[in-house]
This record gives structure tokens, C-alpha cells and sequence, in this order.
């Protein structure tokens, strides 16, 4: 309902007789279909199920070195992400759920949203300009509002403000591909090594990373 608002609100801003530009719009669909349902569903601790295990496999590290218990009974019990997701639970393992602050910085969708953003951040600042040739892309304005349209869209505010598990993996394989359009190999390796050792899911990434030319 409130992205429904969010977007609506941001409909009537883009189509109003008085040019409000590209800025209004894409705030007003942030605010309701992102910020608005993350806050309240992260202070009242509402969340899909896959947080909860993110969250538990970062205490599990912390106190065992890994996410896996050596004999799971339940489902509940199994950790079925690769060693790397562990590290958005971290924050939750260390500062635990006493008290309003601790409960947010601690939840890992907020951790998970943030490594999208800075991978967005980081692939734009690698398209800026290619090798040896001028800007492949628009002025940062535009470079900046795609972003937030991108983010508000229904694919990534769903996401982010539920589970938010995919987010870094999209966001590494984002980066990915924009250092290896820039012809920087190594960055990219490290990047996509990042994004694979998160979930099996990305593993495909590496047969397309090595075909392209």
C-alpha cells in the first residue's frame, strides 16, 4: 500500500502541468515504496525467513568459525547460503536486539541494501568514462535519478525491504560487469569472486564472465 502511494504520488508529480523535473518523482517513489516500508518493517522486527537465517549463520560464525552446525535437525538449522552471506549477520551477532538502535543497525537487510547501493555507486563510477575514450554515458544527473528509479522499482524495493538476501549478489554482478566492460579484469574477477562465494545462484556469472570477449 504505501508503494502503491509512493508510486501514484510520483505519476501525478511527472505528469503535473508544472515542471517539477526528474528529482520529485523519483523521491516520492523512494519514500513510498523503499524508505517508509523498510523502517517500519525493520522497527517492528517484520521480516521473511531468510533474514533470520542470514542472521543466525553471522552468529554461528562469531562463535564457531562457520555458518553450518556439523548436525542439523531442522530446517530451521540448515544455512543454505555460502560462507559469505554470513558476513551481513555479523552486525546482528555483535550488537545483538537490546534496545531501538542496536535492533536496526543489527538487521541484515539494512547491511545487504547497503552493499547494493555501494556497488551501484562503485559501477557507475567505472562507466564514467572507458578506456581511453570519453563518457559512454549521460551526465551524472541522469546517471544518479536511473539509480533511483532502479532502486524504487517493485524488483529491487520488494527485495530490499523483505530480505534483501539477492541485493549484494545483484549489486557484485553489476560491478562485475561494468569493470569488465571497462577492461579491468582484475577488479572484475574480485568482484564476481565476491558475488560467488554469497550464493550458488551466481556461479553461471563465470561462464559469461569467460566467454566475454
Amino acid at each position: 500500500m504505501s508503494a502503491c502511494l509512493g508510486y501514484l504520488c510520483a505519476a501525478v508529480a511527472a505528469l503535473s502541468a508544472r515542471p517539477l523535473g526528474r528529482a520529485v518523482p523519483v523521491c516520492l517513489a523512494l519514500c513510498g515504496a523503499v524508505v517508509v516500508p523498510f523502517v517500519l518493517l525493520v522497527l517492528t522486527g517484520t521480516a521473511q525467513s531468510e533474514v533470520g537465517v542470514i542472521e543466525r549463520s553471522g552468529l554461528l560464525t562469531l562463535r564457531q568459525a562457520t555458518p553450518y552446525l556439523p548436525d542439523p535437525h531442522t530446517v530451521g538449522e540448515v544455512t543454505p547460503y555460502l560462507p559469505g552471506m554470513a558476513v551481513f549477520g555479523l552486525p546482528r551477532a555483535v550488537l545483538g536486539e537490546s534496545g531501538p538502535l542496536p535492533g536496526l543497525l543489527g538487521d541484515a537487510r539494512l547491511w545487504c541494501a547497503a552493499a547494493l547501493l555501494g556497488c551501484l555507486w562503485a559501477a557507475r563510477r567505472a562507466m564514467r568514462r572507458p578506456a581511453g575514450g570519453p563518457s559512454a554515458v549521460g551526465g551524472g544527473a541522469s546517471r544518479g535519478y536511473a539509480v533511483g528509479a532502479f532502486v524504487a522499482s517493485p524488483a529491487v524495493a520488494l527485495p530490499l525491504c523483505v530480505s534483501g538476501v539477492d541485493l549484494p549478489l545483484t549489486g557484485l554482478l553489476f560491478l562485475t560487469l561494468a569493470f569488465a566492460a571497462r577492461r579491468r579484469p582484475v577488479a572484475a574477477g574480485l568482484a564476481l569472486a565476491a558475488a560467488c562465494s554469497l550464493k550458488w545462484t551466481a556461479w553461471p556469472a563465470v561462464a559469461v564472465a569467460s566467454a566475454s570477449p
